[in-house]
C-alpha cells in the first residue's frame, strides 16, 4: 500500500467507534473556508432540509457519494524523468450527520465578509488499478455553495508509507524529510479533482524554525487547480463559458500591436496554450470563472520583448470578474518576484544602472474582442545618498524608473 492505513477528523465518528485506523486526520474547514473568521455555530440538519445556503446536504450528496473513477498524475521529479499515472477510484459514503456552520460575522478586522458553510460526515476510500494505493478514512466533506464540495485531510511524514516519503524527497532540492502531506478531494457534477501535497522545509537545517513549504506530488483529474477549484475538462463549464471557448477567444486575436511609450510601433506575436487538456472551476459568490492555466508567449519584430510566461486566461461571473470579459492574468510569482531585463523577456542592456527589475502586466479581451492591454518593465535604482541628491528624496530608498512601456492593441 502507498499510505498505511487512515483517523478520524472533525464532526466525523472516532476510529475507535468505526475500526477505521488511518494516518490521515480530516482537516478542520473553518480556516480554509475564511481565515479571517473568528468562531462558527454548528448548526445540526437533515439531509433533506434546506439551508440559509439555499442549498441541503442532499443537494451536495448527490454529486459527492458514489464511486468515481479518475486519473491521478505522479508530477515527474525533473523534466527528465518520465511522469506516472495510475487510474483510481474515490469512493464517498454519507455517514448521516450534516451541520450549517453559521459563521456569525465575527471577522478579525472590520470590512472583513465572514463565509457560512455545509459540513457532511463522509467515509473516503481511495484504490488504484494495481493495488498501490488502498485507503479509507472518515472526513467531512463541506460546500459553500451547493456546487463544489471539498474534502481536506492531513497526515504527518512518519505516518506513511516509505514509497511515498521516497516520492517527496525527490521533489526536495535538497532531498529533505517530509513533515507531512495533504490531501485536497474537490467534487462538482463534472467530476472527482484534487492534489496530495508534501510538506517541506524550505532548507535542510535541524532549525525547528524553518519555514515550511509544500510541493505537489500528485494530482487527480485533467489539471492541477488552486485550494478551492474544480477541476473539468475544456468543453465543460457552468459560468457561461468554457476554457476551449476562452483558447479560441485568445487565438481569433492576432495579429496584433504594440506601441511603446517613445510612439514606436511594432507587431506583436502573442500566443497561448494550455498546460493540461483542462480547466479550473471557481463558483465563488464575487468571482464565478473558468480559469485555463497555460503559457503565454509573447514576442515583438523590433526584439524589444521575447518572453514566455506562466499565465490564465480567466473569465467568468461576479464583481471580481466582470461578465463578458475574458482576463489573462500572470502568475503571481512572475510578477511580484524580481528579476532581470532577460529573466522579465526584454535586453538586458536595458537594465545598466538599475539594482532590482518587476513587471507590471494588464491584458483583458471585451465583447468584441478589443484589447485593453499594456506591459510594463520597472527599473529600481538605489539612491546613493551624494550632496547631489535633491532635496526631499530619501538615502537608501529605491526609486522606481519605466524603462519601457507598451500598450497592446489588434
Amino acid at each position: 500500500m502507498l499510505l498505511s492505513s487512515l483517523s478520524t477528523g472533525c464532526g466525523a465518528s472516532s476510529s475507535a467507534e468505526t475500526g477505521i485506523e488511518s494516518p490521515f486526520e480530516s482537516q478542520s474547514p473553518n480556516p480554509h473556508v475564511h481565515p479571517l473568521c473568528r468562531d462558527a455555530r454548528a448548526i445540526e440538519v437533515s439531509a433533506g432540509e434546506t439551508t440559509p445556503l439555499q442549498f441541503s446536504a442532499a443537494d451536495v450528496i448527490d454529486f459527492v457519494a458514489g464511486a468515481h473513477a479518475e486519473t491521478l498524475h505522479w508530477v515527474a521529479a525533473s523534466d527528465a524523468a518520465e511522469p506516472l499515472d495510475q487510474r483510481i477510484t474515490i469512493a464517498v459514503d454519507s455517514v448521516g450527520r450534516s451541520r450549517f456552520m453559521d459563521a456569525m460575522d465575527k471577522p478579525l478586522y472590520h470590512g472583513a465578509t465572514c463565509i457560512s458553510w455545509l459540513e457532511i460526515d463522509v467515509e473516503v476510500s481511495l484504490r488504484s488499478s494495481d493495488g498501490a494505493v488502498d485507503e479509507r478514512f472518515l472526513g467531512t466533506a463541506y460546500a459553500v455553495d451547493g456546487r463544489i464540495a471539498r474534502i481536506s485531510a492531513l497526515a504527518s511524514g512518519a505516518a506513511v508509507a516509505q514509497s511515498l516519503t521516497e516520492r517527496a524527497r525527490s521533489r526536495a532540492a535538497d532531498g529533505a524529510e517530509p513533515a507531512g502531506y495533504r490531501l485536497e478531494l474537490r467534487f462538482s457534477r463534472h467530476g472527482v479533482s484534487g492534489a496530495l501535497h508534501a510538506s517541506l522545509p524550505s532548507e535542510a537545517t535541524d532549525d525547528v524554525h524553518t519555514p515550511i513549504g509544500e510541493v505537489l506530488l500528485a494530482y487527480l483529474g485533467p489539471v492541477a487547480c488552486d485550494l478551492f477549484d474544480a477541476a473539468i475538462a475544456l468543453d465543460e463549464g457552468e459560468v457561461g463559458v468554457t476554457g476551449q471557448a476562452l483558447l479560441d477567444r485568445f487565438a481569433a486575436l492576432s495579429p496584433l500591436q504594440i506601441e511603446w511609450s517613445d510612439g514606436t510601433r511594432s507587431e506583436l506575436a502573442a500566443s497561448f496554450t494550455a498546460t493540461h487538456a483542462g480547466a479550473c472551476l471557481s463558483t465563488r459568490p464575487d468571482a464565478a470563472a473558468v480559469r485555463v492555466p497555460g503559457t503565454l508567449v509573447l514576442q515583438t519584430a523590433d526584439g524589444r520583448l521575447d518572453a514566455s510566461y506562466p499565465a490564465a486566461l480567466v473569465a467568468g461571473q461576479g464583481e471580481a470578474v466582470a461578465a463578458g470579459f475574458v482576463w489573462v492574468q500572470l502568475d503571481d510569482n512572475m510578477i511580484l518576484a524580481l528579476g532581470t531585463p532577460g529573466e522579465l523577456g526584454f535586453p538586458e542592456q536595458s537594465g545598466e544602472g538599475f539594482e532590482d527589475f518587476a513587471l507590471e502586466f494588464s491584458f483583458r479581451i471585451d465583447a468584441e474582442d478589443v484589447l485593453d492591454a499594456s506591459i510594463v518593465l520597472i527599473g529600481y535604482a538605489l539612491n546613493d545618498c551624494t550632496d547631489e541628491i535633491a532635496l526631499g528624496e530619501q538615502c537608501g530608498r529605491y526609486t522606481p524608473v519605466e524603462l519601457y512601456s507598451g500598450t497592446l492593441a489588434r
